[in-house]
């Protein structure tokens, strides 16, 4: 029985196809030992990190936090992509794609004439 090789692009060398995930039928492109091994690099550099501040009470730590909540107010995250409208009430600013289509309808009418 041939065994089949697949190119890794880490690597640049030739290794049995076993070793290539497959999502959604398509091989990935870098084998699976080479993929761990970039895992294992990142894991190496996070195992030297420590937190830079003494504890969360450190006033070094405080005056920190607090710079960064006056740079982005507390839940930034949370009104990303969204406006309060006339009414008070949260708007998506992304148009959801019903609003995408009926845009695209509208702006086709404009330039035929219809509207």
């Amino acid at each position: 029985m041939k065994e089949i090789n697949r190119l890794c692009k880490t690597c640049n060398n030739r290794k049995p196809l076993f070793l290539f995930q497959k999502r959604d039928g398509v091989y990935n492109l870098h084998c699976n030992l080479c993929l761990n091994d970039k895992q294992r690099e990142k894991r190496e550099i996070a195992k030297d990190w420590v937190f830079p501040f003494g504890g969360l009470n450190d006033p070094e730590y405080i005056k920190d936090r607090d710079r960064g909540f006056a740079e982005n107010g507390n839940g930034w995250w949370f009104e990303h992509n969204y406006t309060i409208d006339k009414n008070g009430w949260w708007k998506n600013m992304v148009p959801t794609s019903a609003e995408v289509a009926r845009n695209r309808r509208m702006k086709q009418k404009k330039m035929s004439g219809e509207l």
